[in-house]
């Protein structure tokens, strides 16, 4: 999938670069937008020398939580305790029952739940790099934990992948962290990984100049925030 740059700023030097995509879904379209609001009220609140993607998934999953409580009718709630499909025993033969776990987040309002596993990649995206193996693997491990939710947890389940892309800083100069960006962001490597259609936003602060951590010497430019439903199966089907 190449992503789109519609809803976005332009690649100018020092403009900020925002996409939100979730076409038909005005619920999510919301959610999305709020998070980047909120994401690039964090960086601005810290004068753009910090962001909360230098942290950890827990972190970035905060701000989707706060986005939803800043929307009218909306609640979320982190780290509840669910009913999760067990993992497969050392025999490997799996009953099917459900045990006690966690779930990463609850997000609702009036009309519509969701719940969402998630997890934060660290994705290189230097002109040497294939720009998409960790960040996959990251989509595969959020859409097996959605799928260990119980089914009637929620309206909707979610796989939610924060994808954190870097350069390295000596190509920082050579290539350019915008023209990189670009290239990565219409690369065609964010596929899903079931059958549905991805829903995805992203925030790249036109002062990414500031995101550089000297001790890693890479550059931090933005987030990517992808969503994907997994969906239920029905009665007949195979255990997800």
């Amino acid at each position: 999938m190449r992503v789109s740059h519609e809803g976005g700023t332009a690649m100018a030097k020092h403009e900020d670069l925002i996409c939100v995509h979730a076409p038909g879904n005005k619920d999510l379209r919301d959610l999305l937008k709020a998070w980047t609001r909120v994401v690039l009220r964090y960086c601005a609140l810290h004068d753009f020398e910090d962001n909360p993607w230098w942290a950890n998934e827990r972190a970035s999953l905060s701000t989707l939580a706060g986005a939803a409580w800043t929307l009218d009718n909306w609640c979320a709630l982190e780290e509840f305790s669910a009913k999760k499909r067990g993992k497969i025993p050392s025999d490997k033969v799996e009953d099917g029952g459900l045990t006690n776990g966690r779930c990463d987040l609850y997000l609702g309002n009036k009309k519509t739940s969701y719940v969402i596993e998630a997890k934060q990649a660290w994705q290189s995206i230097g002109a040497n790099a294939d720009g998409y193996n960790y960040f996959h693997k990251g989509m595969e491990k959020a859409w097996k934990d959605a799928g260990c939710l119980s089914a009637d947890e929620a309206d909707f389940r979610y796989a939610a992948t924060f994808i954190v892309p870097y350069v390295p800083k000596t190509h920082v100069e050579k290539h350019g962290v915008r023209e990189l960006v670009e290239q990565w962001l219409s690369s065609g490597n964010i596929m899903p990984i079931g059958k549905g259609e991805l829903l995805y936003a992203y925030v790249f602060p036109g002062k990414w100049e500031d995101f550089i951590s000297d001790k890693a010497k890479v550059a931090f430019p933005g987030v990517m925030l992808v969503l994907e439903e997994r969906k239920r199966a029905n009665k007949f089907a195979k255990s997800p």
